[in-house]
């Protein structure tokens, strides 16, 4: 017989979900001081029902201290109320959530400006960090996504870019797009790998934790949503884009992680010739009924990331030569197109020099009949 924990482990099916709730159901079992989880299982709804409630108004008693936001309550009692319903230990969530405390505005809604992405990667101080800030500049993905990618999910496309599958064999696969300077990043990181004695393989993690180059070659993990979480808010700390030793549950304008995810979305919704649809695919979106009919290729998702590269790239220099590359392209364009509209003019000319010399021989053959012609058309008009 499977145990209470093992029943609600296998009720979720996205890790990181699993992580999260693990996380909040394992602070209401220190809070509740039960033996083990099996315990809740054997005791009385009322009396698991009173923990819950008790649970409840300590969380509400730090949101007055400052603690927590009030719009976490919902996240952190949601593992609560599944571990309850997976196990058939059927409490009255509907009273519970009655006592909730009302939610406040959110922030964390604008984008990273160009100003911000600068000044990370200027504050990077390695390829590593580097890559990570491009990676998540360039694909809009959420943190969740780096530590389980491997370097089987890189595969190099034209133009200097890479595309990275993300949540592979996930119901949330999709596609997306590292930039030329993200893919100059990672090969500078990758590099440094192997020379400390790491051997990379198609399984070895895109980003792993932290290592000695004496020791590069030994416990290669991929680094962990903590540590990632560490190096971003130290970057940003460094860049004066967050407050030293700011309250970590405070809500910033810019968020962590979602900051970037809004750059990517707000740069390939203001290129005017980039296919919304595309846009949506390449966040991960669904976009509803038209989401599920329309599933573009990765070639014609590629053609239209293509498109924002000179706006998404972040180092000055690079962001230049790639606009450069852009202007290039539309005068090869219109030198392309002024000289075919050149070619039709001469061969209109020619058709119709043709066509001239054609009514001149027929007028020297047969003036009377060259004669009755032009009066027939004088006629038409």
């Amino acid at each position: 017989m499977p145990t209470s924990l093992e029943i609600f482990n296998n009720s979720i099916h996205s890790k990181a979900t699993l992580d999260v709730y693990t996380r909040f159901l394992n602070d209401f079992h220190r809070f509740s001081k039960v033996k083990d989880f099996d315990s809740f299982t054997r005791m009385g709804i009322k009396e698991a029902e009173k923990i819950i409630i008790e649970y409840l108004f300590y969380l509400k008693n730090r949101i007055e201290k400052g603690a927590i936001g009030p719009n976490s309550i919902s996240l952190r009692m949601q593992p609560i109320e599944l571990f309850m319903i997976q196990n058939d230990i059927m409490v009255n969530f509907k009273k519970i959530k009655k006592m909730y405390p009302s939610k406040v505005k959110t922030k964390g809604e604008l984008p990273f400006t160009l100003d911000d992405l600068q000044k990370m990667q200027e504050g990077a101080s390695n390829p590593r960090d580097k890559f990570i800030i491009s990676f998540f500049a360039s694909t809009g993905a959420r943190p969740g996504s780096l530590p389980d990618l491997r370097m089987k999910h890189l595969k190099e496309m034209s133009d200097g870019c890479m595309a990275v599958t993300i949540y592979e064999n996930d119901i949330e696969e999709y596609p997306g797009f590292i930039i030329p300077e993200g893919t100059k990043y990672l090969k500078l990181y990758l590099d440094d790998r192997e020379f400390n004695g790491e051997k990379i393989t198609s399984e070895s993690p895109v980003v792993r934790n932290a290592y000695r180059k004496t020791t590069a070659w030994r416990n290669v993990k991929p680094i962990n949503d903590i540590s990632l979480k560490h190096m971003m808010i130290k970057i940003q700390v460094k860049a004066k884009i967050r407050k030293r030793n700011s309250n970590p549950y405070f809500r910033h304008d810019k968020a962590l992680f979602g900051g970037f995810r809004k750059w990517f979305e707000t740069t390939m919704d203001n290129i005017i010739d980039v296919n919304p649809n595309v846009v949506e695919k390449l966040m991960g979106h669904r976009n509803d009924l038209r989401g599920t009919y329309y599933n573009p290729d990765i070639r014609v998702r590629f053609e239209n990331f293509k498109k924002a590269i000179p706006e998404l790239a972040i180092n000055p220099e690079i962001r230049l030569r790639e606009e450069n590359k852009k202007k290039d392209k539309m005068i090869e364009k219109f030198e392309f197109e002024a000289k075919s509209e050149i070619e039709s003019v001469k061969k209109q000319l020619r058709e119709n020099q043709l066509t001239t010399l054609e009514l001149i021989g027929d007028a020297i053959k047969d003036p009377e009949k060259f004669k009755k012609m032009l009066l027939d058309k004088q006629k038409e008009t």
